[in-house]
């Protein structure tokens, strides 16, 4: 029997997950330790993520594991103590992970063991993560988050090798900045820099030249200056700088919106603007430096890391990059932490099999809904069902297939609104315990994107298009108020969701709804229908839309 690997990958701390390539390099399985555990944003290992990978069919004959952090680099950046908790986490998870495949490999007849173990590093497993999703050859990376390791910053060059040609430390990082205003306004937690970027809409960018006044974009480097503006102070960066500040009237501005985001619009607007024009700076400047320094071919760009999620600013990117000859761009539905768990996995997979091409993968990759309810002998009639309900200004649950595998609900596991009915935005924000100044994503079909907004949308939600005049009219509850919306588009599949737009469109006209994750503001999103259920009911959802068909949960509701 030739011996075939498993390549498992993990990332052990914010966005904690694990996942598994098989021999041929296919992306088979990943979820977040979160959604397994029920604790929102855990950084815990994902023991339980590995186990789901082991007891599955997924595992070959050996495996090779890899992690998405470099454990040399974690010691110096997060400390002693963490790091000590770090190295007897692991040393007890891989043990535990030897005596798992030591029971498993039983079954197996021939030779079987145990592979190797490595240490990928962050921002490269960032990179890395994207081949999976389709990065063509020929591609730069831009890699942008709060804190990497030593990086913030990193840009990537991949043609069937993968080349690190730039690196940007911390603290000089837009993820930093952008984070620590978003905390100032009072958003809290790892979902605090969507909210900022919500916020931005409703403001002005009016503080957006005092703002370029801390940082500088030089050729191909970025530098914020700490005497102005202290990024590696982290969450009181935005105190300090109230004291360092010379205009009267931004202090003023800053010291009102201190916990205060409804004073608070024309920073989070001057803020997403910074981000923004100096990002673009920085890639522009980088794709100059890689075409004519470096006699790269640059025909394609990849975006990951934390702020690969700032929609807003995507939209900008990609219509500027057109002026670059940039054929196309990259950004997958996992480009935050949890990514850097494929990552590792598919960097270990190439090292291994030079010359084997990745074979491209979609978002759901977690575990079945499984355990659903009764069986309906008309699923077509259950889908009239929810539609019906749905346009009657109802928000029901669909809970499909498999877990999508990143932080966008894309149809596996969401609450699903009327798109037609300006109050469903209401609705759903109140559901969800989010304030009201957030919008949600429409999901659309693929033939009717063109009618309502203009550009190419995503299939991944990984960018803002702007709303056409009878998208505005048509569906208002899914255009934010800067007149775009990050849309979702569903191509043609035996999708439950695409079924139900379908059904949509022959009573609409047009094939669009309303779509965010199952769950509240507090809570993980649901692998499994009994958990699902629960969720909805709690939520006092109208109802859940399942592969087997549909079951009424709140009648008034």
């Amino acid at each position: 029997m030739k011996n075939k690997k498993t390549y498992i990958g993990t990332n052990f701390g914010h966005g904690s997950a694990a996942c598994a390539l098989n021999y041929q390099g296919l992306l088979t399985f990943a979820v977040e330790e979160d959604r397994i555990v029920k604790e929102k944003n855990t950084s815990r290992f994902p023991y339980n993520g590995i186990n789901l990978i082991l007891e599955s069919d997924f595992v070959e004959d050996t495996i090779v594991w890899s992690e998405g952090w470099n454990i040399y680099k974690r010691f110096f950046l997060k400390g002693l103590l963490h790091s000590l908790q770090y190295f007897g986490d692991r040393n007890y998870y891989e043990m535990r992970l030897l005596k798992e495949w030591e029971r498993m490999k039983q079954g197996y007849s021939g030779y079987s063991r145990y592979g190797t173990f490595n240490y990928i590093g962050h921002h490269a497993s960032h990179a890395y993560s994207l081949i999976p999703f389709g990065l063509p050859k020929n591609s730069l990376i831009f890699i942008s988050d709060t804190i990497g390791e030593f990086e913030s910053i990193s840009f990537f060059y991949w043609d069937g090798k993968m080349r690190l040609i730039n690196r940007i430390s911390h603290p000089n990082s837009f993820g930093s900045v952008f984070h620590q205003f978003a905390y100032h306004l009072g958003f809290k937690g790892r979902t605090g820099p969507g909210k900022l970027m919500a916020l931005s809409g409703y403001g002005k960018p009016i503080w957006l030249e005092n703002l370029n006044e801390i940082s500088i974009v030089k050729k191909t480097d970025f530098e914020i200056f700490q005497y102005k503006y202290p990024s590696h102070r982290l969450k009181d960066a935005p105190d300090i700088f109230i004291n360092k500040c010379n205009d009267t009237n931004l202090k003023l501005a800053l010291i009102d919106s201190k916990n205060n985001y409804q004073k608070g619009k024309d920073i989070a607007a001057s803020i997403q603007a910074w981000f923004t024009y100096n990002s673009w700076k920085l890639i522009e400047q980088n794709i100059i430096f890689a075409r004519n320094n470096l006699k790269l071919k640059v025909d394609h760009i990849g975006f990951a890391g934390g702020a690969a999620l700032n929609c807003q600013a995507n939209e900008y990117f990609i219509k500027w990059l057109m002026k670059c000859d940039i054929g196309s761009v990259t950004i997958s539905p996992w480009s935050e932490d949890s990514g850097t768990a494929i990552g590792a996995a598919v960097c270990s997979f190439i090292k291994a099999n030079q010359g084997i091409e990745i074979p491209k993968a979609g978002a759901f990759l977690g575990p079945k809904v499984i355990n659903q309810g009764k069986i309906s002998n008309d699923l077509e009639n259950d889908i009239k069902i929810a539609v019906e309900a749905i346009l009657q200004g109802k928000l029901i649950a669909l809970a499909s297939g498999r877990l999508e595998f990143g932080p966008r609900a894309l149809g596996g596991r969401c609450i699903i609104g009327n798109a037609f009915d300006l109050e469903s935005k209401n609705k759903l924000n109140r559901c969800k315990n989010r304030p009201e100044f957030m919008p949600f994503a429409p999901a659309i079909l693929e033939e009717d994107f063109d009618l309502l907004y203009y550009g190419n949308g995503s299939v991944n939600m990984a960018w803002t298009v702007k709303a056409r005049l009878i998208a505005i009219d048509l569906i208002p509850s899914a255009i934010h108020i800067t007149g775009g919306s990050r849309v979702q588009i569903v191509k043609s599949d035996n999708s439950l969701l695409y079924k139900l737009l379908i059904c949509i469109k022959a009573k609409m006209g047009v094939g669009v709804v309303l779509l965010t994750s199952l769950n509240s503001s507090d809570e993980t999103i649901p692998i499994y229908y009994n958990d699902v259920k629960v969720t909805s009911e709690k939520m006092k959802l109208h109802g859940i839309l399942h592969d087997n068909g549909w079951e009424n949960i709140n009648i008034k509701g």
